[in-house]
């Protein structure tokens, strides 16, 4: 025979636990989402310059202007010039975009992401 006083359930601290935990990871979440969101457009700049290049006899400086009028266009603000590298070899060129991001989590909890994106086209 089964005791009715039993307890089936979680209890209110483990309900409280779940919630906090819960709560934690979605502060981190929204916390990381816009930053994760920039890199993909980081990324998908660098394709597309690297089409529009492709086949053109372009300089640092002129693949550098493109990059940022476009960075301007879609508010990409954490990409300055000194994280981007320009290399030319053999009819080949590649550019790099190679970045860190730092971002307040909790309290005096920082959240720091690095991102490197390349790109390798004919020049």
């Amino acid at each position: 025979m089964r005791s009715l006083k039993r307890q089936s359930g979680a209890s209110f601290l483990v309900w409280l636990i779940l919630i906090g935990l819960l709560g934690f990871g979605t502060v981190i979440g929204f916390r990381l989402m816009p930053i994760y969101l920039e890199a993909y457009t980081v990324d998908k700049v660098l394709e597309e310059v690297a089409l529009e290049s492709s086949g053109k006899k372009r300089n640092k400086h002129q693949i550098w202007s493109l990059i940022s009028r476009r960075f301007d266009v879609n508010s990409v603000n954490d990409v300055k010039k000194e994280n981007f590298s320009f290399t030319h070899e053999k009819g080949k060129t590649t550019i790099a975009i190679q970045y860190e991001t730092r971002t307040k989590l909790v309290g005096n909890l920082d959240g720091v992401v690095h991102f490197e994106f390349t790109q390798t086209f004919e020049s």
